[in-house]
């Protein structure tokens, strides 16, 4: 899917990837971290939870 909103929630959600690669936002955090495959590394400094975002979703401007 291309787009998507949650059943409770007032965010909708877009795939990053459908855009030009210039303007893909960086990453901002890992969800579902504590189920990603062994060989994954997070390595990167960036938050980590364990299921979805903790808070409030990160904004971009663009």
């Amino acid at each position: 899917r291309l787009f998507w909103a949650p059943d409770n929630g007032d965010a909708v959600s877009i795939a990053s990837g459908a855009f030009d690669p210039a303007k893909v936002p960086p990453a901002v955090g890992h969800i579902f971290a504590s189920t990603a495959p062994a060989y994954y590394t997070f390595d990167d400094g960036l938050p980590r939870f364990d299921a979805e975002w903790q808070g409030d979703p990160p904004w971009f401007e663009g």
